[in-house]
């Protein structure tokens, strides 16, 4: 990937060639978009939930018979391996199913036993900031729930992984009305300008720690919710009642898949003593032999 001050060039990691260059948001562009879904917000709102849960489902449909573009334009820009990208890809579209169910369920004002009410309702305008790993399914965990409940959202993928977004968009725009979701394109800047606006009412950033604590702090700034999903270090703990060989194989999904590159990926290994050897003798077998190279070229996984 690499960028210019107005656009981006996404590279398949498998390969470093060049996939697809495309215009990085202006300013102003931001700024419309922002607006674009502050005025489409109250309608949206004033749906029921029935008429929201129906346009979810309409989403998924046509996300479905527009799934191969989204494949394909992820596989370019992650190189991951195609069956987990159609895996991924087809959970996404499942979370618009879900989330009308969740509104078709109920939601609303809810009586407390003990006296009070929760009354649930819409905020406004929702950014959502996704990461490169899973650019869809990451995407597609928070939009779909946002929209649910009545607010409207702005849009920015990772500018490393822009493509699969654009090529979903289509399938979202012909479901939805005018507005109700935004997608602008480009790097912190972009994502800054987003986080700061004051027609923004609840942001949900998935990366690093580094850009949560700027995004939190941006937040605060105004009492804003905000949701968070950051880095850390995922500990795996294998007492000596364990037996050795299926927590070899389950250590190795868990360090291995997407070549670690996910949230929950396991980072530190404590063993048992009395076990520890043929865990790593285990471990290492698996590694050597179960895991490749895709057949496509990507990444291990």
């Amino acid at each position: 990937m690499t960028m210019s001050d107005r656009s981006i060039t996404v590279t398949d990691p498998r390969t470093g060639h060049e996939v697809r260059t495309v215009p990085s948001s202006r300013g102003d562009e931001v700024d419309d978009a922002i607006a674009a879904a502050a005025a489409s917000w109250p309608s949206w709102a004033a749906q029921s939930p029935a008429e929201r849960a129906a346009a979810l489902r309409a989403v998924a449909d046509e996300l479905r018979a527009s799934i191969d573009e989204v494949v394909e334009a992820e596989l370019m820009e992650t190189g991951q391996p195609r069956d987990q990208i159609v895996g991924a890809v087809e959970a996404a579209i499942a979370n618009w199913v879900h989330f009308a169910e969740v509104v078709e369920a109920g939601y609303g004002s809810e009586a407390l036993p003990g006296g009070g009410l929760i009354h649930r309702r819409s905020l406004g305008v929702a950014a959502v900031i996704v990461p490169w790993n899973f650019p869809t399914l990451i995407a597609f965990r928070f939009i779909p729930g946002m929209l649910a409940v009545g607010n409207t959202v702005v849009w920015k993928p990772s500018e490393k992984t822009p493509l699969s977004a654009i090529a979903a968009m289509p399938a979202i725009r012909r479901a939805l009305p005018d507005g109700v979701v935004q997608l602008l394109i480009g790097a912190g800047d972009v994502g800054a300008r987003i986080v700061e606006d004051p027609r923004v009412a609840i942001t949900a950033f998935t990366g690093s720690t580094a850009t949560g604590r700027a995004v939190a702090a941006a937040s605060a700034q105004r009492l804003r919710p905000v949701l968070l999903e950051l880095g850390g270090k995922d500990p795996v703990i294998v007492d000596r009642d364990v037996d050795p060989l299926w927590a070899a194989r389950l250590i190795a999904d868990g360090c291995f898949t997407n070549t670690g590159q996910i949230c929950t990926s396991m980072e530190r290994i404590y063993v048992h003593r009395e076990i520890a050897e043929p865990l790593l003798a285990e471990l290492t077998r698996i590694a050597a032999e179960s895991w490749r190279f895709a057949d496509e070229g990507g990444p291990l996984g």
